[in-house]
């Protein structure tokens, strides 16, 4: 498994890019498992997030909706979901 992902990335108010070479994100006992996306969703959110972002957002990941299969799980995962599941959710961007 790679240590790094691309991702859609807020440069600046009104301007997002793709950016490769991220470090992946950590589990902890908050973030459950890892999922490697194979598909996005792009909503009207997404677009707005972007044009009206604040300063302290900027460098924050762009999206929201996602699916793909798990690539790692969490150790305060309770449920029977394992590596190769496949998987879809929310997550809110920047």
């Amino acid at each position: 498994m790679s240590t790094t992902n691309k991702a859609i990335v807020l440069a600046e108010k009104g301007r997002a890019e793709i950016r490769e070479g991220l470090p992946l994100p950590k589990l902890t006992d908050g973030h459950s498992i890892l999922v490697k996306v194979r598909a996005v969703g792009v909503n009207p959110t997404d677009w707005k997030s972007i044009a009206n972002a604040e300063p302290d957002r900027y460098g924050g990941r762009c999206g929201c909706d996602f699916a793909g299969e798990v690539v790692e799980v969490g150790p305060s995962v309770t449920k029977d979901i394992k590596k190769g599941d496949r998987s879809a959710g929310f997550v809110f961007g920047l």
